[in-house]
């Protein structure tokens, strides 16, 4: 195998602005060292003060910077071509991140497109333990694999100095050292990746890996004058919802100099339930006999102390919900909803609408400006290798948990970068996951019901209400009153549970549901799809019999494997009870086998997109959408372009895993001036 490994070491502050640790996205970092190693090669490293003189901004264009000098043009450069041919894998640990740094490079990607290949050590040794949360730095893989540490005297300089700070000579070996182990640890992957037969997952999983570094390259522009404008009206909302819970405190018999607070969890206690309320206040210092303390010039000593006060409140019954250390009621979400059949309904309501809005400006409105780059854009850490099923996700910030229903205002904020010039596609699988499950279950029901485009939230309805589906279909056709609102709450809600393996009573706390209409539900769903819950039974007794400490380890249709882990919780009286957790046992095959297809389709569709960035860029991935921010004059043809590749699952399913995919799949695109008029825009 003809390959290239690859490690940047970078300089910057510890955390910046962006709460990124050396951004490649800030001017101010930069690249200190490039460290490379050929096969049969001793590794080698680029510094600074030579060819390479640091990579002051690779964000400019997607053109060589001569800022950046050519860094993967070096790299070509230095490839001993007539020993072994051009390299085909470019290797690295967490190599996301050392790409992230010159992704602006023509050289490396017209290697790319010319079918360049990715391994990344922590995304393959991710794959290897079956996603299960093990140790998968540099270190934990070199120490697995035969390789060395780190030197430890650069890891304690590192805490208090910059990269460039450290002594030259011992700054290049640690470079030299990190590539050698990665080339050690890779080599090592190599036959295990084959004697598992993960090859087609590890090759599927690394090219979504460029698709991935090509979003965070791009990043989510976010329109700072919507979000100051939005987050204007959220504070008026903030500011009326306190008032509304203030009208309801003047109402009882709380202390009138304690100023309430209402995001204190012990004022909504007292506020709620009563009880003796300990304010800290500056009072009279006495003696033992109850004298005053007195200074000598005869003025009384104070200090700050506890005083009681005794709150009726509103008089609530809170002997059902659990205690904190203190004695006082815990008031979180859950234990306040327990409360909204009560007579004080409006203000509990309030409440958690109080926390719901705080929440939002501090998460989304606040989080995202400070997270916002010059370029008008958020550049979030994407995790390839972070979840049980293989789903990607994101931190810093997050830009894939962004209210989508309930207070999807939000959204208004994402923008195109082009201006009014530009719009915003979302193209998503319409309901991908029961369209796997039906495909994995053989369910003949399920796979009629899909050829059909039978709405399977309806069904739910349909159960929930005793009627037939076709009547559902027509109440909600009609817009009859509440049914916007039933397939809402029962037909997703019940959905959404189902798919992650939930059972009645965390169905129906998750979607504010009556218990007894979601075990009718379930009930009658057992009935009509039988072969759906024998392939669930046959998958829990796949999981017992293949248990190994505790441990179940079972490969998936496209050689991934998911690792399940037995329960253990003592009872009442100590003893032990061990189960095996059926929300995992339902939800990993599904979940993952989506996150298959996910990285299967966005992986490629990155190589089809490459070409048309003068036309549009590829900006963020949700789970099983794809967001592209686009020119709206090249909008027809970006949607049918990116429409069709979406479309060419089951050809990729068999050129990929050998698979045949015989389920109906519908691909849903969505258009508008920001991510907000995509949920709720045209077709």
């Amino acid at each position: 195998m003809s390959y290239v490994v690859l490690d940047l070491e970078t300089s910057g502050d510890e955390y910046d602005q962006y709460n990124h640790f050396c951004n490649p996205f800030n001017e101010k970092h930069r690249i200190t060292l490039l460290g490379y190693k050929f096969p049969h090669l001793p590794a080698d490293v680029m510094t600074a003060e030579g060819e390479f003189n640091g990579c002051e901004n690779p964000r400019l264009t997607y053109k060589d910077d001569l800022r950046c000098t050519s860094v993967f043009s070096n790299i070509f450069e230095k490839n001993p071509s007539d020993y072994f041919g051009p390299f085909k894998y470019l290797i690295g640990q967490n190599i996301k991140f050392d790409l992230s740094w010159f992704w602006g490079s023509e050289s490396l990607q017209t290697w790319i497109a010319d079918g360049g290949k990715i391994w990344d050590t922590q995304l393959v040794q991710y794959l290897i333990d079956a996603q299960q949360k093990t140790p998968r730095n540099l270190n934990a893989l070199s120490t697995q694999y035969g390789g060395t540490l780190k030197d430890d005297f650069i890891e304690q300089e590192l805490k208090t100095k910059w990269f460039y700070e450290i002594e030259k000579s011992r700054a290049i070996e640690y470079c030299k050292a990190d590539v050698v182990n990665t080339e050690i640890v890779a080599k090592a992957q190599t036959p295990i990746v084959k004697q598992m037969g993960l090859e087609n997952i590890v090759r599927v999983y690394n090219r979504h890996l460029l698709a991935v570094t090509e979003m965070e390259y791009n990043g989510v522009y976010i329109d700072l004058e919507v979000l100051k404008e939005n987050r204007l009206k959220l504070d008026k909302n903030i500011t009326d919802t306190i008032w509304r819970i203030l009208s309801v405190v003047n109402t009882t018999d709380w202390p009138p100099h304690i100023d309430f607070n209402v995001a204190s969890n012990g004022h909504i206690h007292f506020l709620l339930f009563g009880g003796t309320l300990k304010n800290k206040e500056k009072g009279p210092v006495k003696t033992a006999s109850g004298q005053f303390e007195m200074f000598k010039n005869g003025k009384i000593k104070e200090k700050i102390q506890e005083k009681p006060y005794f709150v009726a409140g509103l008089k609530l019954r809170g002997g059902h919900l659990e205690r904190n250390a203190n004695g006082l009621c815990k008031v979180n979400k859950e234990a306040l909803e327990t409360l909204l059949n009560t007579k004080h309904r409006e203000v509990i309501e309030d409440i958690l609408l109080y926390r719901t809005l705080t929440k939002l400006r501090s998460t989304y409105y606040d989080g995202f400006e400070t997270a916002r780059h010059p370029d008008g854009c958020v550049h979030t850490s994407y995790k390839l290798a972070y979840t049980a099923t293989g789903r990607l996700s994101s931190s810093e910030p997050n830009v894939q948990n962004v209210p989508a229903r309930e207070h999807s205002e939000v959204l208004q904020m994402f923008t195109s970068r082009f201006g009014p010039n530009g719009t915003i596609l979302e193209f998503d699988y319409s309901q991908l996951e029961v369209v796997l499950l039906t495909w994995l279950s053989g369910c003949p029901q399920m796979l009629k019901d899909r050829h059909n485009k039978v709405d399977i939230h309806l069904v739910n309805c349909a159960f929930s209400e005793g009627i037939t589906y076709e009547e559902a279909v027509r109440h909600y056709n009609n817009h009859d009153a509440g049914w916007d609102q039933l397939r809402s709450q029962v037909g997703k809600g019940i959905t959404f549970g189902k798919q992650y393996g939930a059972g009645p009573t965390k169905i129906a706390q998750t979607a504010n549901l009556d218990v007894e209409i979601v075990k009718r539900v379930l009930a009658a769903d057992r009935l009509n799809y039988p072969r759906l819950y024998e392939f669930y039974e046959i998958q829990a007794q796949t999981v017992q019999a293949n248990a190994a400490r505790g441990v179940s380890i079972i490969p998936s249709i496209t050689g991934k494997r998911y690792a399940y882990t037995e329960i253990v919780e003592l009872d009442s009286q100590g003893k032990a009870r061990k189960y095996w957790p059926s929300t995992d046992i339902k939800n990993y095959p599904v979940q993952g086998l989506a996150a298959d297809l996910v990285a299967m389709m966005v992986g490629k569709l990155f190589l089809v997109l490459q070409p048309h960035r003068d036309k549009c860029l590829l900006v963020n991935e949700v789970h099983d959408s794809v967001i592209i921010d686009c020119k709206k004059e090249h909008v027809d043809f970006i949607k049918e372009l990116v429409y069709t590749t979406l479309m060419t699952v089951k050809g990729e399913f068999k050129r990929e895993f050998g698979l045949e995919f015989d389920v109906p799949l519908e691909v849903d695109c969505k258009v508008g001036t920001s991510w907000y008029e995509c949920k709720h825009g045209e077709d």
